[in-house]
């Protein structure tokens, strides 16, 4: 199955999600409204996880009223491993098992299912590799992969065979995984390449008072990239998805999103992406700060300000 150039990330859909998420989690009407109007655009490669609420049993809900059970590309995760009570002996049983739960819940073999937890690759790999290959054999399912966060753990996956895709953060202001050749180096490989956070959910969007109040080391670069948007005439949302399309080595970015108007609007900009200098962008935020592009080091009060 070729995989849509979009793939529509669902956290949204299965609980509140996004430091520029106001509206909170979309009803179960409008959650499979959202996924019936993707495909109806044209996209069939959809993300999920355990982790997002009830996401994969929306999904599996929108498989089956639409009887898409050879057309949809699905993405799920496994839950943390180190978060359970098991004994190292119980790992490979575990992850069987919990992508045997995901795919029944979602009604069809998982097309791609990636360790969401890289801590849990690395303590875990060997019974992480036996438990893949049995879940391939028994048609469970199709791709094996892992969710990346830091350009070390991408080396210390490029020799595993098991390996089939990625799914590793990108966008204007996380630009790691463009050095060293990484991406390049994955494709010889023939491995999938999924982007993710390519909003660095919701930060870029936030105006100037927003950031202020909830990340004001982000300031700058905001400003920045406003005056950029300004400069050249083409909005945060065109430069964000533009630029991430434009690395050629990226299958599939993942959008997510929390209304059908929403939905429609990125898809139409997709559709007639303005081109962009991406050299330029690349020269513009090389140094945006890892405390700023990496959400886990967010640690946010209750009055929504980072914690320095």
């Amino acid at each position: 199955m070729e995989i849509s150039r979009i793939t529509l990330g669902t956290a949204q859909l299965g609980l509140n999600y996004g430091i520029a998420n106001d509206k909170g989690k979309p009803s179960k009407t409008q959650a499979l409204k959202i996924l019936s109007k993707a495909f109806d655009l044209g996209i069939n490669s959809f993300d999920t996880a355990y982790a997002y609420g009830d996401s994969e049993e929306l999904i599996g809900e929108f498989i089956k009223s639409k009887k898409l059970y050879q057309n949809a590309f699905i993405t799920s995760k496994l839950p943390s491993i180190s978060k359970q009570d098991i004994t190292d002996e119980q790992v490979s049983e575990f992850v069987i098992s919990s992508a045997e739960e995901s795919s029944r819940r979602l009604g069809i073999p998982i097309a791609n299912y990636l360790v969401h937890d890289f801590s849990d690759y690395r303590k875990y790999k060997k019974q992480i590799q036996r438990a893949s290959i049995e879940l391939k054999k028994r048609k469970i399912i199709k791709m094996f992969g892992v969710s990346l966060y830091e350009t070390e753990e991408a080396e210390e996956i490029m020799e595993d065979k098991q390996i089939d895709s990625v799914q590793i953060p990108l966008g204007i202001f996380n630009q790691s995984f463009l050095e060293d050749g990484l991406l390049e180096r994955l494709k010889r490989r023939d491995v999938k390449i999924f982007a993710r956070s390519i909003f660095n959910q919701g930060l870029i969007f936030l105006n100037r008072d927003q950031v202020f109040q909830r990340m004001p080391d982000a300031l700058e670069w905001i400003e920045k990239l406003n005056e950029l948007s300004s400069r050249t005439g083409i909005s945060i949302l065109e430069l964000a998805i533009s630029f991430v399309l434009s690395i050629k080595d990226v299958d599939s970015i993942v959008l997510g999103v929390e209304s059908e108007e929403q939905l429609s609007r990125n898809i139409e900009l997709v559709s007639k992406i303005p081109k962009i200098s991406t050299q330029d962008i690349i020269k513009m935020f090389s140094g945006v700060p890892k405390e700023i592009y990496d959400p886990r080091r967010w640690a946010l009060n209750t009055k929504q300000h980072i914690g320095r």
